[in-house]
């Protein structure tokens, strides 16, 4: 999960200004370029819906469903053309992130919530979660392995929980500190802030919390490799592994700066570069915990990855939205068609 507020460096190129606006400004703070041209619609989470064959696409511009595992997709009912920023799955039902757009183009109007939690049974009727205030700015979200609870993390409040399907939520760990990624492994909560990693116990949140790991952070997931295993991308290139919950860390340094970090099956991990102005853009593949690293898919505006369910595709999505499909693990990529 996306990370929800990103600061990508990029220059802008010709025919990809509006593309590389919403790089440089953290994306989810805007809808155009500031000169009335819109970004090109793009995902910002990735899970299976209600049903359990059903994908859900959380994008810039509303919800995107796929009923035949990502081939073909339409509009999702629900939520308009709203700001999706983040989406995740507990139990039987569904919880998403929403973010205003305040720069819309002249014309553009969104249709839908512009800000709080939602939460649905059926990924066509949302409601507004009680406890976020639904204007709130909420900048990550993450539900527990088993999907029993979620954490939201809302712009000048701190973390909130919900234990019931993202139904209703309560604050769990005050935090004037804008939080930028959070990730739960095993009985830990970890979170991310311009300072570094976090860590807590998921169990009594307190503050404060144990300073993990510090430095600029591009990103944080759980890692297959163990239920205890967290890799976060570094700021200055690379990523930094643990297998015990955040309390000790690897650093393996990398030419390139991933901008966003997956993980699938197999204790793989993948890093983006999206930016079109870096040579070193697209999907990088590492097996060996980030020591070394392959680029497995040479194209600019892939920062996104939905890690496929049980033996199911791992699927990238570029800018525009462009569908990348992998069925061996991410070694290899072929284009699945859009969204």
């Amino acid at each position: 999960m996306p990370p929800l507020t990103r600061r990508w460096s990029v220059r802008r190129v010709p025919l990809l200004v509006a593309a590389a606006a919403c790089l440089v400004a953290a994306c989810g703070s805007t809808g155009s370029t500031g000169s009335g041209q819109a970004v090109a619609n793009h995902v910002h989470g990735a899970i299976e819906g209600t049903t359990g064959s059903d994908l859900l696409l959380a994008t810039h511009y509303g919800l995107r469903l796929s009923v035949d595992g990502g081939t073909t997709w339409k509009s999702a009912p629900g939520l308009g053309d709203s700001m999706v920023a983040g989406i995740v799955r507990l139990g039987q039902s569904d919880a998403a992130a929403m973010q205003p757009m305040t720069d819309m183009p002249a014309g553009m109007h969104m249709t839908g919530p512009t800000g709080g939690v939602l939460y649905s049974t059926d990924d066509s009727h949302w409601t507004a979660a009680a406890g976020i205030d639904p204007t709130a700015r909420v900048t990550a979200l993450v539900a527990a392995p088993d999907g029993s609870t979620a954490w939201a993390a809302v712009l000048g409040q701190g973390i909130f929980r919900s234990g019931d399907g993202g139904r209703t939520w309560s604050e769990a760990l005050p935090s004037p500190d804008p939080v930028l990624g959070l990730a739960v492994v095993g009985p830990d909560l970890l979170y991310v802030t311009d300072a570094g990693v976090w860590s807590t116990t998921t169990a009594a949140p307190a503050r404060p919390a144990k300073p993990a790991l510090s430095g600029t952070i591009g990103d944080i997931t759980a890692w297959s490799a163990c239920p205890t295993c967290v890799a976060v991308s570094l700021g200055g290139g690379g990523v930094a592994t643990s297998a015990d919950g955040g309390t000790t860390w690897k650093s393996q340094p990398f030419a390139t700066s991933f901008t966003t970090l997956a993980s699938v099956a197999g204790g793989v991990l993948l890093g983006m570069q999206p930016s079109p102005a870096q040579h070193d853009h697209g999907i990088w593949r590492s097996t060996d915990g980030g020591v070394s690293w392959t680029r497995v898919l040479d194209q600019p505006l892939v920062d996104r990855v939905y890690p496929g369910g049980a033996g199911g595709a791992i699927l990238a999505f570029q800018w525009g939205i462009t569908v990348w499909k992998s069925t061996d693990g991410g070694a290899t990529w072929a284009r699945s068609g859009t969204a």
